[in-house]
């Protein structure tokens, strides 16, 4: 499974939005986040804490289907409900539009593209587990 053109696809576009995050947490959000109101610098620093959660997540995931592929933890392991997608809100859920109105646009941006990841994460780890079962 791990080895399909979809999962290294996945793969290099959690790497790719990682690393765009964490450039974009280093250098502009902070320049951002002091031109704000105070409630709306925490508002948006929980969402982008969301972001960060969607990614941890979604980098687990991965990783340990990557461990699995190379030998170093078995199927089962990596199967393990301490690696899958939790889908729990924080990460599953949209963005409230009204807070999207005062953020960075980037940070709108960053929102969509890592739930569009957590969900597909989320459908590739359904997907496994039932491969798994049957």
């Amino acid at each position: 499974m791990t080895k399909s053109v979809f999962f290294e696809k996945t793969y290099q576009d959690a790497i790719q939005l990682l690393e765009r995050a964490h450039g974009y947490a280093e250098s502009d959000l902070p320049r951002h986040l002091e031109r704000m109101e105070p409630f709306d610098a925490l508002r948006t620093s929980a969402e982008v804490m969301r972001i960060t959660a969607r990614l941890s997540q979604v980098m687990t995931w991965l990783m340990a289907q990557k461990a699995a592929d190379a030998g170093l933890m078995s199927i089962e392991e990596a199967s393990g409900p301490e690696y899958k997608p939790t889908n729990e809100p924080t990460c599953a859920d949209a963005t409230d539009e009204e807070l999207l109105k005062f953020m960075p646009s980037m940070v709108g941006t960053l929102l969509d593209e890592s739930l569009n990841l957590y969900v597909r994460v989320a459908r590739l780890s359904d997907l496994h587990a039932r491969q798994e079962e049957n």
